[in-house]
């Protein structure tokens, strides 16, 4: 039970990504932009926003990757630092690095903070489940 966790997480972590990438749908962190934009995105940013999707999907499946390859070739304790605690520095690092890339890159454009976003996502209900 122990190997299935951080496989699972990742997988659905991954897929929430992927899905939205699919033809007539936004991508994920395009609608997060969109949202803290109240609904205007300048076109180089809907550009990114689908490139940086990709990447977090691509991300979260060398994530599942690692953990797997861990689960199979690695130590029990191994794969345990790894799932437990290393790969949330890996997700924080790629959150931060991201962030101050996009603080350089698009400097032309206003960027909320961290907290912002992650209250005006909270808020929005976009990532919440869905209602019967």
């Amino acid at each position: 039970m122990i190997y299935f966790s951080p496989v699972g997480i990742g997988l659905i972590l991954a897929s929430l990504f992927l899905t939205t990438l699919t033809p007539g749908r936004e991508p994920l962190i395009t609608r997060f932009a969109r949202l803290e934009r109240r609904g205007v995105l300048p076109d180089d940013l809907r550009i990114y926003t689908r490139n940086l999707t990709w990447a977090w999907a691509i991300f979260f499946c060398l994530l599942v990757l690692e953990s797997v390859l861990l689960a199979l070739f690695a130590p029990v304790e191994t794969f345990l630092l790894f799932t437990n605690t290393v790969n949330y520095f890996f997700v924080g690092a790629f959150f931060i690095t991201e962030y101050i890339y996009r603080r350089i890159r698009y400097r032309h454009h206003s960027h909320p903070s961290i907290l912002h976003l992650i209250a005006t996502i909270a808020r929005s209900g976009v990532i919440s489940a869905p209602k019967n």
